[in-house]
């Protein structure tokens, strides 16, 4: 891929110019906080990142060839549970999306942006990149309203 779209990416990304970087949305988060339930909410930070994670890991697994698409009853990827259950599995959970990012940045350069994945509605890995990078976006705000309702975002 050419380095103006990976730089483009690696922005969309961390966010440049749009959002927070999905890292720094759960930076100085306890666990029981990622597992608490605000009212008007329908997730938690544990559930929201985790559908991050997920839907970043088979992005990045379909872009590397190694799993189709999912089904429509595997396409939700949201944990059943409210909260991790220790500080270790969400430390865990953490480190998790930090590999999940710098995967995603190594193998760019070797991506071809034209490359279609015709069982997933012929979309191009371009397309799958885009899908990433605007659904980290979207989520990555809900984590923020929700530290905000929660009392424990930055200002």
């Amino acid at each position: 891929m050419e380095k103006v779209f990976v730089n483009s990416i690696k922005r969309g990304l961390h966010g440049t110019w749009s959002h927070p970087d999905p890292m720094q949305a759960v930076d100085g988060v306890d666990y029981v906080t990622a597992g608490k339930r605000v009212n008007g909410y329908n997730f938690t930070l544990w559930q929201l990142s985790n559908h991050i994670l997920s839907w970043a890991w088979q992005i990045v697994r379909r872009l590397q060839d190694k799993i189709p698409p999912p089904s429509d009853e595997e396409n939700n990827y949201y944990p059943v549970e409210d909260g991790p259950s220790s500080a270790e599995q969400w430390n865990s959970h953490r480190n998790e999306m930090k590999q999940m990012g710098k995967e995603i940045i190594e193998f760019l350069t070797d991506i071809d942006p034209k490359k279609k994945f015709g069982e997933w509605d012929n979309v191009t890995a371009m397309d799958n990149l885009m899908i990433l990078v605007t659904h980290n976006s979207y989520h990555t705000d809900q984590i923020v309203a929700l530290r905000k309702a929660l009392g424990v975002w930055k200002s």
